[in-house]
């Protein structure tokens, strides 16, 4: 079983640092096939990696939380990489619900822990908060409610998989830098988990300011 969890760990460290520079150089390439669209492929396939490893390594670790945050991972980088390919409707709909529930669930986690003043619970509520309203989206375009935009769905998504990727480098590769200076970060831990997706958040309002001008 040990060598499993270490198995799993290694693949899941590995996927994330190749994600982290595949989805950066992406992220500044100009957009037209072949770099970025090299880069976006190798991106998605390590982010998928991230995703399926953490499914497993949440449940030996008992964390609710990193099983929804996997489930989360998992969302935008299917349904951002398959914007302009599209998904069936039926497809999209069952997406929809485990969306809703992971997100639900996140929500739940995050009031939870407020409750018992664990701030790591605006984290939990945030994800929560954001899944639930991909999610909706997802949903109402399955039902025909809304049209599907899918240069928008592909920005957001994706660059919501990238910080994805940011917040475990900062919250892993910052906690073993203060540990090793022997340093106690654990009540400002919550800025660590935050700070990627204020910081990816502007830059996402930005692009979309940019793609819908007349």
């Amino acid at each position: 079983m040990e060598t499993l969890k270490t198995s799993l760990l290694t693949i899941h460290i590995i996927s994330g640092t190749l994600a982290l520079i595949a989805g950066t150089m992406a992220a500044f390439a100009r957009k037209r096939r072949g770099l970025h669209s090299t880069l976006g492929t190798l991106f998605t396939k390590t982010m998928y990696a991230v995703g399926f490893t953490g499914l497993p390594m949440a449940f030996f670790m008992h964390s609710y939380f990193l099983l929804g945050l996997s489930v989360f991972t998992l969302f935008m980088v299917y349904t951002g990489s398959r914007a302009f390919v599209g998904i069936k409707k039926d497809n999209r709909i069952i997406l929809s619900i485990i969306g809703f529930i992971a997100a639900l669930s996140l929500i739940a986690i995050g009031a939870l822990a407020l409750r018992n003043s664990n701030m790591m619970g605006i984290a939990s509520l945030v994800f929560g908060g954001i899944l639930f309203s991909m999610s909706l989206r997802e949903w109402a375009t399955g039902r025909g409610k809304i049209a599907h935009n899918p240069l928008v769905v592909h920005i957001n998504h994706m660059g919501g998989s990238l910080i994805a990727a940011y917040t475990a480098f900062f919250t892993i590769g910052a906690q073993r830098m203060f540990d090793a200076m022997s340093l106690d970060v654990s009540q400002i831990s919550i800025v660590f988990w935050m700070l990627p997706t204020i910081v990816g958040s502007i830059f996402l309002t930005i692009a979309n300011l940019r793609i819908r001008k007349p």
